[in-house]
């Protein structure tokens, strides 16, 4: 069964017969793939979209990886990417200066499409709760402290027990949206089985308690997202 799309896959490069072979097993996995062929149409679609997670080729015809990610390390996002370096296996040197500039791993082009697709999964899970993903994010007034599994509002600090705080630090990695119940469940619990349960719905009314219900919102018969605007 695939997974409700919940993360933006940007995919950089030149070679438009490998993303056409590529593009379509990743957008399967549950992955919204987009594509550029080069440097300054991938900076427009960041700029729009702001993509979760971005493949990029070391070497592109206009620029370079590098340079894209010194970019990107200057632009105001509302979520910082996770950068993944494309090379080939004698560009050791371009990837150092590539990791230098803010990128976050590397995969070799000519690796499998499966251990490809397991690299990105681990990926996305291990950063979507990853405090330091997460620290200092803002929703309205709310502010993430991951030292203490809390919220500060204006100065006043909210304390959340552990689970919430994973839950609320999940929603906020990726604003408006939808993570399906499994997800939550296998994310915030490791237990895919729970999304059967209230446990989830309980966690969430007790977080909209304490920042209010016009934040998190549900989506019926598949999960929650969270919204960055109220409305």
């Amino acid at each position: 069964m695939e997974r409700e799309t919940f993360i933006t896959l940007l995919i950089v490069d030149s070679d438009t017969q490998w993303l056409r072979s590529v593009a379509p097993v990743l957008q399967q996995a549950g992955f919204e793939v987009l594509t550029a062929t080069g440097g300054a149409q991938a900076l427009r679609i960041i700029k729009r979209t702001t993509p979760e997670l971005i493949l990029l080729n070391i070497f592109l015809p206009d620029t370079d990886g590098v340079e894209i990610c010194e970019r990107l390390r200057q632009m105001k996002l509302p979520v910082r990417p996770i950068i993944v370096l494309l090379a080939e296996e004698n560009q050791e040197y371009a990837l150092l200066a590539g990791f230098d500039a803010g990128a976050d791993d590397f995969v070799y082009k000519n690796i499998k499409i499966k251990l490809l697709l397991s690299k990105l999964n681990a990926l996305t899970k291990l950063t979507l709760l990853n405090p330091s993903y997460t620290e200092g994010m803002i929703l309205g007034t709310y502010t993430l402290n991951t030292d203490a599994y809390s919220l500060f509002q204006e100065g006043k600090e909210i304390l959340l027990p552990k689970k919430e705080y994973e839950l609320l630090s999940l929603l906020m990695s990726v604003p408006n949206k939808v993570f399906t119940r499994e997800e939550i469940a296998t994310l915030v619990w490791r237990d895919k089985e729970l999304s059967k349960s209230r446990t989830i719905d309980i966690h969430i009314a007790r977080i909209r308690e304490k920042i209010g219900k016009e934040y998190i919102k549900s989506v019926k018969g598949v999960g929650y997202k969270l919204v960055q605007n109220k409305k």
